[in-house]
């Protein structure tokens, strides 16, 4: 950002570091003097707004790839094969599937901090009662392991009952960027990747995948 001069470090070997690993100093990298002094004008809220849906997109992904692993390890479990090939590739089957829900995990993480930093009270964002913090015993579901108690005993991660997401007091409509801050209240307009699923949603869906993984075992 223009005006960051002052704030990095005067060291001209910087520049030859790879360009990938290079910081970018975003507003959620500096200290609240720091981004008063130097940032541009709205750009802490670009910025909380883009590392919001970036919480979201995250979190959606993780639900999504723990559908998928949850598909896969019951399917394994009810055809056992005795063939350590087969085995191997189950294991390397899963184990990527595990490096990818990590991998989004941390982008959460991040996330999350930098909504910290930027809007601690969620008055730009309002995402405090809808972005937890993510434990890894968080990350489980929808089903049951084999290591769980029984159904009845289960109780849901919050990733699968979050909240129900509100739209920010000054969102920006999509065709927008640049001008005032307008409210979007045409509900033929709503943007439903920002809403919650219910729980009756959530039974559905996982009774839709349970048919599939069955017809395809058949």
């Amino acid at each position: 950002m223009p005006g960051l001069s002052n704030v990095l470090e005067d060291d001209d070997t910087r520049f030859d570091t790879r360009p990938d690993l290079f910081e970018l100093m975003l507003p959620s990298q500096l200290s609240p003097n720091e981004r008063q002094s130097w940032c541009l004008p709205d750009i802490v809220t670009l910025e909380a707004r883009f590392r919001y849906a970036q919480a979201d997109d995250a979190l959606a992904e993780i639900r999504h790839l723990r559908r998928l692993y949850q598909g896969l390890s019951d399917q394994n479990r009810k055809h056992i094969h005795n063939s350590q090939g087969t085995q191997t590739r189950s294991k390397g089957t899963f184990d990527r599937y595990k490096t990818r829900i990590s991998r989004f995990a941390t982008v959460y993480r991040h996330a999350r901090r930098s909504l910290i930093a930027l809007d601690l009270t969620g008055e730009i964002t309002q995402w405090p009662p809808r972005f937890l913090e993510l434990k890894d015993s968080d990350i489980c579901g929808p089903g049951r392991d084999e290591d769980e108690p029984s159904e009845g005993q289960i109780v849901s991660s919050w990733i699968w009952v979050i909240p129900k997401s509100t739209q920010a007091p000054n969102e920006f409509t999509p065709d927008d960027v640049t001008g005032p801050a307008v409210r979007v209240n045409d509900p033929d307009k709503t943007d439903l990747s920002m809403r919650a699923v219910s729980g009756k949603e959530v039974a559905v869906s996982i009774r839709a995948h349970w048919a599939r993984c069955q017809a395809r075992a058949e």
